[in-house]
C-alpha cells in the first residue's frame, strides 16, 4: 500500500495560519501530494524566542495556535498532528553566538510550558485536532533514519510532500508521540529514544 503522507511545515507560530494556506494552496496544484495529509509536524517558538524574546513569544504563540489548530478543523480527513517542543541550548556556546546569545534554558522551558498549557485548553474545544508534542532535536536527521526519501537540498519550506516513510515508521514517527505524557516538557538528549520526532 502506498505510503502514509506527511506534511512538515517551518515556519513562526505567529506565521502558521499564513503558512497552512500556502500548503493548502501547494497541494491543490500538486497531484503527487496526498492530501490531506495524515500527519503534520511543525517546529515552533525558536526563531520568535529569538528575534522577539520569551514574552513576545509565547503571546505570539498562545494567538496565532488556536487559530491554526481551527483551520486544520477544516482538513477532512483531520491530520494528526506533533508539534516540536524548543530543545534546550548549551548557554556557554550560545553566549559568544550573535543571534542565539540571548537563549536561556529558563526562557525556554518556560515557553514550552506554555505550549503544552495552551495545546491542552485547545484539545477540550469539539472537533480539535488530535494533537501531541515532542521534544525538539533535529528533525530532518530523524526523520531520514526512520526512512524518509527527501529531495536534495532537504525538507522545503511551506511546502507539502509525501513521505515515503513504511507504515511502521510513521507510527513511530507520529502515533507513540500524539499519546506522550507531560514528561517530554523535561530535558532529554536527542539520544532519548523516548522521544520519537
Amino acid at each position: 500500500s502506498a505510503a502514509p503522507s506527511l506534511c512538515v511545515v517551518f515556519e513562526w507560530s505567529k506565521l502558521w495560519t499564513q503558512t497552512l494556506r500556502k500548503v493548502e494552496q501547494a497541494a491543490s496544484a500538486e497531484s503527487s501530494c496526498v492530501w490531506p495529509p495524515r500527519a503534520l509536524l511543525t517546529n515552533v517558538g525558536l526563531h520568535e524566542m529569538l528575534v522577539h524574546g520569551r514574552r513576545n513569544a509565547v503571546a505570539h504563540m498562545a494567538e496565532a495556535l488556536p487559530r491554526a489548530m481551527r483551520r486544520l478543523q477544516r482538513w477532512r480527513p483531520g491530520p494528526k498532528v506533533v508539534l516540536q517542543l524548543v530543545a534546550p541550548v548549551d548557554e556557554d556556546i550560545v553566549a559568544s553566538h550573535a543571534q542565539r546569545k540571548r537563549l536561556r534554558n529558563a526562557d525556554i522551558a518556560g515557553y514550552n510550558g506554555a505550549l503544552v498549557r495552551v495545546l491542552r485548553q485547545h484539545q477540550r474545544t469539539a472537533g480539535a485536532p488530535r494533537v501531541g508534542w515532542s521534544d525538539a532535536f533535529n528533525l530532518s536527521r530523524t526523520l531520514a533514519a526512520r526512512g524518509l526519501a527527501r529531495s536534495k537540498d532537504g525538507i522545503h519550506w511551506e511546502q507539502p510532500f509525501d513521505a515515503h516513510l513504511t507504515p511502521a515508521n510513521m507510527k513511530v514517527a507520529c502515533g507513540s508521540s500524539l499519546d506522550a505524557a507531560a514528561s517530554s516538557r523535561q530535558h532529554h538528549t536527542s539520544s532519548d529514544r523516548r522521544n520519537v520526532v
